[in-house]
């Protein structure tokens, strides 16, 4: 009688990327040592069990089993690693962080806040607030000095109307004398009210609407 390999689907080691299952693989051992018990009671004498064989099956589960144990330990090291990073994080709450994004958030009280710089003076400065349509909801003037500036958008759109409160795409149009378009370093500023950890890794909370940690540019104490 010969023992069929029992390590097979659900039981295979790291390096092939399947998902190693602790629970098949107790069940697929314990196949295997009921059918080894009932090999060795009863085989022919005259032509015992290959112990190669058999060494070879007890090789291919201590693999496994050993490759589950470290899957186990990865999975242990990855969830200190994202707590250590929630913990190192938490430091962004209640800071504000410019955003390397074209989207602003409007609260429901107060305005919105932006940053832009300039490599050198312009003769125009606008800023654009667009429509999920891309259609422009709110236009205003700018400073045009060169180097870094601060700048609130109040919420009120053409007509006045105060705009609902979320998630907005900016524009910054900067032109010189001759018309001519100059480049603009355009960030998004906002205070951050909580960290989150999910399948795309470490996002900042700014008024409920997340941010990718990546996204971060600058820090800075909140004012008041």
């Amino acid at each position: 009688m010969a023992i069929a390999s029992t390590v097979s689907e659900g039981a295979t080691t790291a390096g092939t990327g399947t998902t190693l299952n602790k629970n098949n693989f107790a069940i697929k051992f314990e196949e295997f040592l009921k059918l080894l018990t009932i090999q060795l009671q009863n085989q022919d004498p005259t032509a015992p069990m290959d112990s190669e064989k058999f060494t070879q099956q007890l090789t291919q589960f201590s693999a496994v089993e050993q490759a589950i144990r470290t899957n186990s330990r990865l999975d242990t090291l990855i969830d200190i690693s994202r707590a250590n990073q929630i913990v190192s994080a938490a430091s962004y709450v209640g800071q504000q962080v410019e955003l390397r994004t074209d989207r602003i958030y409007l609260p429901a009280v107060g305005d919105a806040a932006i940053a832009y710089s300039l490599p050198r003076s312009a003769a125009d400065v606008r800023l654009k607030v667009l429509g999920e349509d891309g259609e422009v909801l709110a236009e205003t003037s700018l400073p045009t000095d060169a180097g870094f500036h601060e700048a609130r958008w109040d919420g009120l759109n053409e007509a006045g109307v105060r705009l609902p409160s979320g998630d907005y795409r900016v524009e910054i149009e900067a032109r010189d004398e001759r018309g001519q378009p100059i480049a603009v370093g355009l960030r998004s500023l906002g205070v951050v009210d909580a960290v989150e950890f999910d399948d795309n890794g470490l996002l900042l909370s700014i008024g409920g609407v997340l941010r990718p940690i990546e996204s971060v540019a600058a820090i800075r104490r909140a004012a008041g």
